[in-house]
């Protein structure tokens, strides 16, 4: 069982919200996009959504990882008890 300084069940949740609220930001920025229908969106626009997706991927992978640790043992569930 290997420990991991500073993980706790607060950061893990942490991680989650972030997961979640830089999914919301994509979704924001796609349906501003969206909302140029029928025109080519400016450059900025794509480079924003482009940004928030790598935003959201990344942090996305990085939850995807602490699951998988946590599935195979190498997190132990038991050593995430709440911080004070």
């Amino acid at each position: 069982d290997r420990e991991t300084p500073g993980f706790t069940r607060d950061s893990f949740m942490k991680l989650a919200i972030a997961v979640a609220e830089a999914r919301a930001r994509y979704i924001k920025v796609a349906i501003e996009v969206a909302a140029v229908a029928g025109k080519t969106p400016p450059r900025e626009m794509i480079d924003a959504l482009a940004e928030a997706r790598r935003a959201y991927d990344e942090i996305l992978h990085a939850f995807q990882a602490v699951e998988r640790a946590i599935e195979r043992g190498y997190i132990s569930v038991a050593k995430l008890t709440k911080t004070a």
